[in-house]
């Protein structure tokens, strides 16, 4: 069972959201269908959506907390920490300076891995892409579970009680 769901975006929209105009989603057996409520006025709607203007404002906090992070950390035990309590670096690891070095490493570790591999593979004259593609996965494999076990870390701290809620 299908349905088509059009929808009306705002003109500030960005070029992603716009060229999503319509959607076709399928579902197996049963679905319940969303329908946006009327009442909203064109204003409150258009301001749900985000502009490409609110987008480039969260990138630039983004890239400043990394790049605030990216600086010598004082000591754990240090009292002089110039980090404000709202700042905070979960999810935004890769885009510190040691991150991004992080990622390169491995990626160029990975590609020099396969290249070596196809060069050896074009003197004996065979071509074996399973081969290629496995290489690649055993020199990123680690980072991924690494990337994985701290996003379930991450979820659980979501679903954890917080301390402040026992005081609410």
């Amino acid at each position: 069972m299908a349905t088509t769901i059009e929808t009306t975006f705002p003109k500030n929209t960005t070029k992603a959201m716009a060229s999503k105009r319509r959607e076709k989603i399928s579902f197996s057996l049963t679905y319940n269908a969303l329908h946006r409520n009327k009442n909203y006025t064109k204003e409150e709607i258009q301001r749900s959506w985000l502009t490409t203007d609110d987008l480039y404002k969260i990138r630039q906090s983004c890239r400043r907390i990394a790049l605030k992070f990216s600086k010598e950390q004082p000591p754990p035990n240090s009292n002089n920490s110039n980090n404000s309590e709202n700042d905070c670096l979960r999810g935004l690891e890769g885009r510190t300076k040691q991150g991004v070095a992080k990622t390169k490493k491995i990626k160029w570790a990975a590609k020099t891995a396969v290249l070596c591999e196809q060069r050896l593979q074009l003197l004996e004259g065979i071509a074996n892409e399973k081969r290629l593609a496995d290489l690649y996965y055993e020199h990123t494999e680690y980072p991924q579970l690494e990337a994985h076990m701290v996003g379930l870390r991450d979820q659980a701290n979501a679903k954890a009680p917080c301390k402040n809620d026992a005081a609410i």
